[in-house]
């Protein structure tokens, strides 16, 4: 449901803020490129990449 977010930066900061330092994010290759929703993701601010396969990223988030 990532891609259907109108604006993923305020999405993912409230996902930052709800997740546990320990806490994962994973995103799923389906409906949206890679690249965007990793640029997506990225540029956001409150996640940071720490694993990646063919069929998914797995994000830890960045708590200030």
């Amino acid at each position: 449901m990532f891609f259907m977010i109108k604006n993923p930066a305020e999405f993912l900061k409230e996902l930052n803020r709800l997740t546990k330092n320990d806490g994962i994010l994973i995103i799923d290759e389906g409906h949206q490129k890679r690249v965007t929703a990793k640029n997506n993701i990225e540029k956001s601010g409150y996640w940071e990449i720490y694993h990646e396969t063919k069929d998914h990223l797995k994000y830890k988030p960045i708590k200030n």
